[in-house]
């Protein structure tokens, strides 16, 4: 008994082209599905802005919160840098030992 090849290979070739145009298909549908579901959403905003949808208190609540966070990470901010200017006097304004000089380091030659 003898297997004729050319009846399996075009029975490999047609299975791989279903499958090529199946897939081709699936993916075909998730991409418009995905497209339908984005420009239904983009029409809800266009209406939502319309009509006025997002209440202005809340805008403003939204921007008193960044304002205030803003504020307190200056604050922050300020008080670090007066803290390493302060450093900064207290270490120029101590006493150097006599015969030293700043920015030298002895070194064992």
């Amino acid at each position: 008994m003898e297997f004729d090849y050319g009846v399996i290979i075009g029975l490999i070739v047609t299975l791989c082209g279903a499958g090529v145009l199946g897939l081709s298909y699936l993916g075909v549908y998730l991409l418009g599905h995905a497209r339908g579901r984005r420009e239904a959403e983009l029409d809800q905003r266009a209406l939502d802005r319309e009509v006025g949808y997002s209440l202005p208190e809340d805008r403003s609540v939204a921007i008193e919160g960044a304002l205030s966070t803003m504020a307190q990470a200056i604050e922050r901010l300020t008080d670090a840098q007066r803290v390493a200017l302060l450093d900064r006097v207290r270490v120029a304004s101590e006493p150097r030992a006599p015969g030293s000089r700043a920015g030298q380091h002895n070194t064992p030659a």
